[in-house]
């Protein structure tokens, strides 16, 4: 969040956050756009990737902010949980079974 200056009481910058393709993303997209509007001058990208794409980008300093599922290394950061769960579905071909 070193991007991120103040003049005049003014906030601006560009931060970068990380997240993790998810059926919770439209809710992200939500928060980043009450941000945009609160804070006018402040620039936010959004990259996905997959958890261990976010926390490597988290560790080299290419993202400010990471979201994603899996609470492994977690002690390696300062972090909260979301309430929202994830779920998951597999869908295949109706020519193909399961057996």
């Amino acid at each position: 969040m070193n991007n991120l200056q103040s003049i005049e009481g003014t906030i601006h910058g560009e931060l970068h956050i990380g997240a993790i393709e998810s059926s919770r993303l439209p809710h992200l997209i939500n928060v980043i756009e009450s941000v945009i509007e609160d804070f006018p001058l402040v620039r936010l990208q959004l990259h996905t990737g997959t958890n261990s794409d976010i926390r490597s980008q988290l560790d080299s300093g290419l993202l400010d902010f990471g979201i994603v599922t899996s609470k492994a290394h977690v002690q390696q950061y300062s972090s909260i949980d979301f309430p929202e769960i994830d779920s998951w579905e597999l869908n295949i071909s109706q020519n193909n079974s399961l057996d």
